[in-house]
C-alpha cells in the first residue's frame, strides 16, 4: 500500500455501535488504514442502546481528527453531524457505513 496522504497520517477517528453489521466494517477499515500507516487518534465502540451520542461526538471533536469513520445507523450519524456543526468542527472527510 502506498504512503497515506498527509491528511490521513495521524488524524483518523473511529466510532461504531457494537452492532454485528457496523462494527466489522469499521474494524476492517481501521485495520487496513493502520496497516497503510494511518495513525488512529480515537476509537470508540458503544452499545446499540445508546441514545445520547454527544459524548461520543465530543471525543471525536476533541481528537482533532480530519477523517471520521463511523459505523452508524441514521440516529447516530445525524447526531454526530449536528454536534460537529454546533462545534464548528469540519473534518476533511466523514465516512459512514
Amino acid at each position: 500500500m502506498a504512503d497515506p496522504p498527509s491528511l490521513l497520517k495521524d488524524c483518523t477517528a473511529y466510532a461504531t455501535q457494537d452492532d454485528p453489521f457496523t462494527q466489522p466494517q469499521v474494524d476492517t477499515a481501521r485495520k487496513l488504514l493502520e496497516q497503510g500507516g494511518v495513525k488512529t487518534v480515537s476509537s470508540q465502540v458503544y452499545p446499540s442502546e445508546t441514545t445520547d451520542y454527544t459524548p461520543i461526538a465530543q471525543k471525536m471533536i476533541a481528537s482533532g481528527a480530519q477523517v471520521i469513520v463511523t459505523g452508524t445507523l441514521l440516529p447516530d450519524i445525524v447526531a454526530y453531524i449536528q454536534a460537529f456543526k454546533q462545534q464548528h468542527y469540519n473534518p476533511q472527510a466523514i465516512i459512514a457505513t
